[in-house]
């Protein structure tokens, strides 16, 4: 049986940094579009977009991937659109 120390040891040694795990998340479904450069930054309970993408849709389809993953956070999308 284990002791109430080690139990301790344990428990501290197994903690999630869960902000670091769903901004990861967000950057990698960013990633995911074509063409764009979409960085993602969180402070608190705010998501920034910003970057560049090709077009109006894709600005939106950003948005809308952050959206699926980041819970109740706010969202400010300050990505630029390009012409191609």
């Amino acid at each position: 049986m284990k002791s109430d120390s080690t139990s301790r040891k344990l428990a501290r040694s197994i903690r999630v940094d869960t902000d670091h795990y769903v901004h990861e998340m967000m950057q990698r479904a960013v990633e995911r579009m074509s063409n764009a450069s979409v960085t993602v930054q969180m402070s608190g309970d705010t998501v920034l977009l910003t970057g560049s993408v090709n077009s109006w849709q894709d600005k939106q389809d950003a948005q809308e991937a952050i959206r699926a993953i980041s819970r109740s956070r706010t969202i400010h999308n300050e990505l630029q659109v390009c012409d191609v």
